[in-house]
């Protein structure tokens, strides 16, 4: 198993990948809190009413006391950070445990003895907190956690078994019986290994539940990190595509599809002095409001200039102009190039159409200049009549390697 945190290459992830590991390491500690702090006051309660006084109230104030731990985990960590929380405090549950229920136990019942409180399940509750430990999505301290307890859990065994007539009351429970095998009796070293082996049994859960405990938590982990990588290249490409496109490439392993003809709207724009902008809509797949969005975002586009250029002729700067040109019709779009330099293009008539248009805006002193087809189109799609008012018909055009004249609409300064 590749070390915590790290790629498939041992490397550390990248820091944004760390970090969200670190968001989703305290969010599961904090989850891993909630649960003690709901499930460690009903044990405490089901114990005073189920066990004798005062054994029961000392029970169910252990149960509060792991409560508290809980929280003073959370806080620890949220405050300090780094690691040592996460093997500080699940250390802290091992011995208290242990130790307030076998060694130190002020509430212990006259007649009843150490060794019988094995008869209970009492190493479940270890199991329990390991479990809850695995919420916080830590490798390491889980791990930690088994090796701690089943050392402290296997201590504390030792502890009881040199009680005087310790070893011979597990013997006498293991076998069920009132008397012990002669071999047996002698109180030997034989005796101490044949009490021991459930303890060793119980220790072994600890080493390998946390082992497989810790498995699924680094799976979980890894899964985090391929989600924050995935999030991570989703931004990237957000940064060079539109939204759609980048839907498009994240929910795809294979290419945007073979060459084909479709119709899209495309938009130009270009300032009289500097760089231009082509825009398409309606790909990578064609919508039901192509043209009608390409005009919407024209108009936009225009009204967010003449917005601008109004605070610069405030401070006595110049006016920038900006012509839009948008025609709607078929294109040839897809994938082009080799598997090594793929790039998703959109060529044809219509794309020339759309610069010519752009470029008609400076003899027409229009800030936008349309086709009578993206008009039609867009007022098909549902684009009201009023948002042309503003719009008047020019003479056709010929343009530049195309033999028919073009209808257009113009929107004049």
């Amino acid at each position: 198993m590749p070390s915590p945190g790290t790629g498939s290459a041992g490397a550390p992830p990248p820091p944004a990948i760390a970090q969200a590991l670190k968001v989703e390491e305290l969010a599961g500690l904090r989850l891993a809190t909630q649960v003690r702090a709901v499930a460690m006051p009903i044990i405490g309660i089901a114990m005073v009413i189920l066990q004798p006084w005062p054994y029961g109230g000392y029970n169910g104030a252990l149960m509060l006391l792991f409560a508290g731990l809980g929280g003073m985990h959370y806080a620890a960590a949220r405050r300090f950070g780094g690691a040592w929380p996460a093997y500080l405090f699940p250390s802290l549950d091992v011995v208290f445990y242990v130790v307030l229920l076998f060694v130190i136990n002020p509430a212990m019942w006259p007649l009843m003895q150490a060794t019988i409180i094995y008869n209970y399940g009492s190493a479940l509750f270890l199991l329990v907190l390991m479990a809850a430990s695995a919420l916080s999505y830590a490798v390491r301290p889980l791990l930690w956690f088994g090796g701690f307890a089943a050392a402290v859990w296997f201590a504390a065994f030792v502890w009881v078994a040199q009680q005087p007539g310790a070893a011979q009351a597990l013997a006498l429970t293991q076998m069920g019986g009132t008397r012990l095998p002669p071999d047996l009796a002698d109180g030997g070293g034989g005796l101490f290994w044949f009490v021991a082996i459930p303890r060793i049994v119980e220790a072994c859960y600890f080493l390998l539940g946390s082992q497989v405990l810790a498995v699924v938590v680094w799976r979980s982990r890894r899964l985090v990190m391929r989600q924050a990588a995935a999030m991570r290249e989703r931004t990237n490409l957000a940064r060079y595509f539109s939204p759609n496109m980048v839907e498009e490439l994240a929910q795809t392993d294979e290419p945007l599809g073979a060459v084909r003809q479709q119709d899209v709207a495309v938009l130009f724009i270009d300032k009289y002095l500097g760089d231009g902008l082509m825009a398409t809509f309606g790909t990578p797949w064609p919508g039901p409001g192509d043209a009608a969005d390409a005009l919407s975002c024209g108009i936009a586009m225009a009204a967010e200039l003449q917005r601008w250029n109004q605070g610069r002729q405030g401070t006595g700067a110049p006016a920038i102009a900006a012509g839009i040109g948008i025609h709607y019709g078929p294109v040839v779009v897809g994938d082009m190039g080799g598997e090594g330099a793929l790039e998703f293009a959109v060529i044809g008539d219509s794309v020339n159409v759309a610069a010519r248009l752009e470029a008609l805006s400076r003899s027409l002193d229009a800030d936008l200049v349309i086709s009578a087809d993206l008009a039609a189109t867009a007022q098909a799609q549902g684009l009201g009549r009023a948002v042309l008012a503003d719009f008047q018909a020019a003479p056709p055009q010929t343009l530049r390697n195309r033999a028919a004249a073009v209808e257009i609409l113009c929107r004049r300064r």
